[in-house]
């Protein structure tokens, strides 16, 4: 310590210099508070010796002995703990936050800070200003004694954070439970650790309250965490049948994690439903309110899609006569909508009004959410989709690349009629972009028709290699002669539907 002191008297021996250190450090900080890759210095002790030793500089030759003594004391004590401060950031902080990514507790740098400078302070004072610290220590004893127990709970949580430091039970940005208090820790204090809320809302907790609890750490061992849903479904539907929509369903949310896999579990027979628990591992607790909302949205829609219903834990007295009525009435609206959307498809104009309204009466009306997936490129498909309400994007994912948006469809936009009429593997993926409802034909509707009218397979297949073709022009490639692909195209189809 004393070349470091010899050292700055040396090159701030005029007042000048010490003005221009002064300065310079001041427009450091401010430079590393407006520049991230500047490492933020703790000069402030430095700030202090620097002005202790300009006014040791100005004063003048008649001034006392003893005051000269004393300044010259604390700017001592302040140099060494300005030296101590920046080797400690340099050694300990910056080494956790840039290696280790990790914030030291403030409880446990003010401890070690504060011991060091208490031994800076009593050599200092010992070897510079002759004071003998020991008896001081000795005879203050009793004071010691009355102080302590004033502050029992401010010693109590005093101690309690330096053994929570010792255990390490939690840390800076972990989640934790503490009674009914759910957070973040975001400062592990002297008396309190600091949670910030859901709701962003801080809370201080005693230390000396959570060393004596049981404490949930949601953070470890690491920060992936397992989300328990229970739902309640009805009797009527077949265990297997609803794990596999709820998987598929989970399968679609891209903030549920696939290693390990979902779970779905039968956890109990009900009054009114039977209950399933759904598992799943996603990345962060933080996250947790906004993937299980996610998930619950995503599990309303395919639930509905695939007329799965979740009954009302209350008694059923119902007007079923109104009821009826109002359903029939609902139904016949929504069998006339399918019905004009049908004659809005050009690639089933070969077929009959009565085909067409066969097919209004029975085609499946899918309800789907935003962000929702529809078919996925590559997939098995036997079914076409006419888009009534809402609006969807088309995907097209080429080798290894990311997949791109290469078209925007809006009602009565429809698309997979080559998978209906040959089975053929989607091409492209289709997802919503807002809340959407569809009309669904599937190939075994679709082949009631056929076999009711075998002649309808080769205006489709005229219809359908004309698309083709238009397509093809459109985008400038060279097509294949519009006969021989109807022919191609018919032939498939009656392979597809097993026609003569």
């Amino acid at each position: 310590m004393d070349l470091s002191t010899d050292f700055l008297v040396n090159y701030l021996s005029s007042d000048w210099a010490i003005v221009a250190f002064f300065a310079l450090l001041v427009a450091y900080r401010l430079a590393s508070t407006k520049i991230r890759a500047l490492p933020p210095v703790p000069v402030g002790l430095l700030l202090i010796y620097l002005v202790l030793r300009l006014v040791l500089n100005l004063l003048p030759a008649t001034v006392s002995h003893d005051l000269v003594k004393w300044l010259t004391v604390a700017s001592l004590v302040t140099l060494y703990c300005a030296i101590f401060r920046i080797a400690f950031a340099f050694s300990v902080e910056w080494f956790l936050s840039l290696r280790k990514h990790e914030t030291l507790p403030k409880i446990t740098r003010d401890f070690v800070l504060i011991a060091a400078y208490a031994v800076i302070i009593f050599i200092v004072l010992r070897t510079r200003g002759g004071v003998n610290l020991v008896g001081l220590i000795t005879t203050s004893a009793v004071l010691t004694a009355v102080i302590g127990l004033a502050a029992q709970n401010t010693l109590g949580n005093l101690f309690a954070g330096i053994s929570l430091q010792f255990e390490k039970p939690y840390g800076i940005g972990d989640w934790i439970q503490y009674g009914e208090n759910t957070g973040q820790v975001v400062g592990i204090g002297w008396a309190a650790t600091r949670l910030r809320t859901f709701e962003d809302e801080i809370v201080f907790v005693p230390n000396m309250d959570i060393a004596k609890s049981v404490l949930k750490n949601f953070s470890r061992p690491s920060r992936r965490h397992v989300m328990k849903i229970d739902i309640g479904l009805d009797y009527g539907a077949p265990p297997n049948a609803v794990r596999k929509v709820l998987l598929e369903a989970l399968g679609d949310e891209p903030q549920v994690l696939n290693d390990p896999p979902p779970q779905i579990r039968v956890v109990d027979y009900a009054d009114f439903a039977v209950k399933y628990q759904l598992r799943f591992v996603y990345d962060d607790f933080g996250t947790s309110p906004i993937v299980r909302s996610a998930v619950m949205n995503r599990l309303w829609y395919a639930l509905r899609r695939n007329r799965i219903s979740i009954p009302y834990p209350v008694r059923d007295v119902r007007l079923h006569h109104v009821e009826r009525r109002v359903d029939l009435k609902r139904r016949e609206e929504m069998r006339l909508a399918a019905r004009a959307s049908l004659d809005a498809v050009p690639i089933l104009a070969p077929l009959s009004a009565a085909a067409r309204d066969t097919i209004a009466k029975r085609m499946l009306v899918q309800d789907y959410g935003v962000g929702e997936t529809v078919v996925g490129q590559g997939e098995a498909g036997d079914s076409m989709y006419i888009l009534y309400r809402g609006s969807c994007e088309v995907l097209v994912k080429k080798g290894e690349a990311a997949s791109i948006v290469v078209a925007a469809l809006t009602a009565p936009a429809f698309f997979g009629e080559m998978s209906l009429l040959t089975g053929d593997p989607r091409t492209a993926t289709v997802r919503t972009t807002e809340d959407s409802r569809l009309f669904a034909i599937d190939k075994g509707l679709f082949k009631e028709i056929l076999s009711a009218d075998p002649s309808i397979s080769e205006q489709l297949a005229r219809t359908l290699a004309q698309r083709q073709l238009s397509t093809a022009t459109a985008l400038d490639k060279q097509a294949a002669d519009t006969v021989a692909q109807a022919s191609n195209i018919l032939a498939r189809i009656k392979s597809f539907f097993s026609l003569s």
